[in-house]
């Protein structure tokens, strides 16, 4: 037995109990009136089947202020329908109904008119509550699956978005080198491989232990510091307490750095250094870069904390999209050294 039919029993099953215990109470227990009572919750049950017949077929697409008319409408229909068969049914037994002249067929039809209509009434607003409802469940998970696959989506073109960036500033970078000592352009392709193989594996993932990302960091400067020398000096803190499995965003830490270094050291004649900040605040992780350097976003040379460039971007991007507003990310500009700050919940 299906739920829809499962609940039709049960409901117009309990309400002919209770229209039994009133008459009960009221001393009424006459055979042939318990039995009209039957055959008309009868007749009431397959006039609320037809109304929701009627519902699905002509009013599911009606607005709540059509709907509403219209349902009361149909339900009573239903109850002149179920009232009509309740009084043929009584004519064809011989019901004293109709061989009782103090009793008037008219009167005892109203009666039941009003009483299904009510019941009916009441049946279709809690059909029209269930199945909107539904309707509404439905649509909201459709809509969460649409909105996880469209950010995943997103996750996966902004990791596509990595690899490029990433292999190019190492290509040119090696391809300038070459000339100048082919050892260290040795050493620097045996590095961009170790963090090719890293980026390569596992792309779809937009989340990565914070123990592989500073790998491939540690990889990353090493390639920058044979390119810029003794210009580049780097330093790195990470609290003691702070457990490698935690996951982060995947390349989040080399992102900071390369921007540090391509935006910050490089433009600088002497130099500077870029420094790597990984602690706990309360309940997030704060992974925090700072680089001699200016933080200029506009041709008038105002400071804000907006940065150009496709790794902040992704960044944000990337942030706003695996914890919403429960990360932030943001530049700051302090003398002569830049401060890039992302805080990450912890998961």
């Amino acid at each position: 037995m299906s739920h829809y039919w499962r609940y039709q029993t049960i409901g117009w099953a309990t309400l002919l109990l209770f229209d039994f215990t009133g008459k009960y109470v009221a001393n009424m227990m006459a055979p042939s009136l318990l039995l009209a009572v039957v055959v008309l919750y009868f007749f009431g049950l397959f006039a609320s089947h037809g109304i929701r017949y009627v519902i699905k077929q002509y009013c599911k697409n009606l607005s709540i202020p059509k709907l509403i008319p219209m349902a009361l409408f149909i339900s009573l229909i239903g109850a002149f329908l179920a009232s009509s068969g309740l009084m043929l049914i009584l004519y064809l037994s011989g019901h004293k109904a109709f061989n009782d002249e103090s009793i008037d067929p008219v009167q005892i039809f109203n009666y039941n008119l009003f009483l299904m209509w009510l019941f009916l009434s009441i049946w279709t607003g809690l059909y029209l509550f269930v199945t909107r409802q539904r309707q509404v469940d439905v649509l909201n998970i459709q809509q969460k699956a649409l909105q996880e696959n469209l950010q995943q989506s997103q996750l996966h073109a902004l990791m596509n978005q990595l690899n490029p960036h990433f292999m190019f500033n190492s290509i040119n970078n090696i391809r300038a080198l070459i000339l100048e000592d082919k050892h260290k352009a040795r050493d620097m392709l045996a590095h961009m491989a170790d963090m090719l193989r890293y980026n390569l594996k596992d792309q779809d993932k937009p989340l990565e232990t914070l123990g592989k990302e500073l790998e491939v960091a540690k990889a990353f400067m090493a390639l920058a510091s044979i390119q810029l020398e003794d210009r580049l000096t780097f330093t790195q803190k990470v609290d003691s307490d702070i457990d490698n499995n935690i996951l982060i965003p995947r390349m989040l830490i080399q992102l900071l750095l390369e921007n540090a270094i391509k935006h910050g050291i490089a433009k600088r004649m002497q130099g500077g250094e870029v420094s790597l900040k990984i602690h706990l605040k309360e309940e997030n992780l704060l992974i925090e870069v700072t680089n001699h350097g200016q933080l200029m976003t506009n041709l008038d040379s105002k400071l804000n904390n907006k940065a150009t460039g496709i790794g902040i971007e992704n960044i944000r991007a990337r942030l706003v999209m695996l914890y919403q507003e429960r990360a932030h990310f943001e530049m700051i500009q302090s003398g002569e050294l830049v401060l890039a700050i992302a805080r990450i919940p912890m998961e």
